[in-house]
């Protein structure tokens, strides 16, 4: 079972993380504007009863150097004078192997599957420089291993091609949301229209952080046509960041489909966009709703709304 971009417990704290020696430098360099990678940390966090599994940290390095050096994208300037970079990144990396859990036993191909473990990696790069359009740039992955008790030795190879796959998922993650942050509007329109969820979720991301207003017809229209719950309420957060008062109707469609939990989130949405037609939205919500909590907080947001009209 994968689990792109979802860590499963917050056991990670970056802040904590020291640096560690640089790498060789890369053989070739770019020009100096170029996004530069000044500084790789990697920490393993130590779990009790985790598979006994490891990689050193400078196969570790030298797998992301070489991920990074295909991609292309960041230059790679290890132990250089930050002052000398234009544009220097810290790339701060966290895995860790989740203790072993007892599980029912299920068929796998051909053994019983009766233990279970999971490998997970996040991956931040942060921007060294003021100016940057984003703070940090962050990417997790997850991947459960079911196994037998019977045949422990193939857990690590097992391990490692898990590790592997969630390392490049992560670095992947990070350097598409980069680019995402520096593209223009056309590309970034093309993003949107991704088959691939995942693609589609970062640039929703990016569409709220840079604050890029000729996006949000196409994020009307996603929130009609897309299907999962939690990325229609990511959707519906970046119209209110965006203030777009052109959204109160979709939201306001949306809400209505919504149980009490959710339906209160995107009633706060539409109150914050404010406006003639949210007003009327709420009014409606606090007289004509059948579930007495949504009425309930509809008052409560019209209430605020003229508060802040007030102010």
């Amino acid at each position: 079972m994968n689990r792109i971009f979802i860590f499963i417990q917050p056991l990670i704290l970056f802040s904590v993380l020291f640096c560690l020696p640089g790498c060789k430098k890369n053989k070739s360099l770019k020009a100096s504007n170029d996004p530069a990678i000044v500084n790789i940390t990697i920490k393993k966090i130590p779990l009790p009863d985790a598979p006994v599994f490891n990689f050193s940290e400078k196969a570790i390095k030298t797998r992301i150097l070489n991920f990074l050096e295909d991609e292309g994208g960041y230059v790679i300037k290890l132990d250089k004078d930050v002052s000398q970079v234009d544009k220097p990144w810290e790339l701060a990396m966290v895995w860790a192997v989740r203790p072993v859990n007892n599980v029912s036993p299920a068929a796998g191909t051909k053994k019983v599957h009766n233990r279970a473990t999971e490998v997970s990696v996040q991956i931040l790069l942060r921007p060294l420089f003021e100016g940057a359009r984003q703070e940090n740039l962050q990417a997790e992955s997850s991947e459960y291993i079911t196994f037998s008790s019977l045949h422990g030795k193939e857990l690590e190879k097992r391990l490692r091609n898990a590790f592997d796959k969630c390392l490049s998922q992560t670095l992947a993650g990070v350097i598409l949301e980069s680019r995402m942050m520096e593209a223009d509007e056309d590309k970034l329109l093309a993003y949107l229209k991704n088959k691939e969820l995942h693609v589609r979720k970062l640039a929703v991301n990016a569409v709220g952080q840079r604050k890029i207003f000729s996006l949000a017809q196409r994020l009307r229209l996603m929130l009609k046509k897309e299907t999962k719950l939690d990325f229609k309420m990511r959707i519906a957060g970046v119209l209110g960041q965006l203030q777009d008062k052109k959204a109160i109707e979709p939201l306001s469609d949306f809400a209505m489909k919504l149980d009490e939990r959710h339906a209160v989130v995107v009633m706060e949405i539409i109150s914050r966009i404010g406006g003639k037609d949210a007003r009327t939205f709420l009014h409606w919500m606090e007289s004509g709703h059948p579930d007495p909590k949504i009425q309930k907080a509809a008052g409560r947001y019209l209430k605020k709304m003229e508060e802040r009209k007030f102010k």
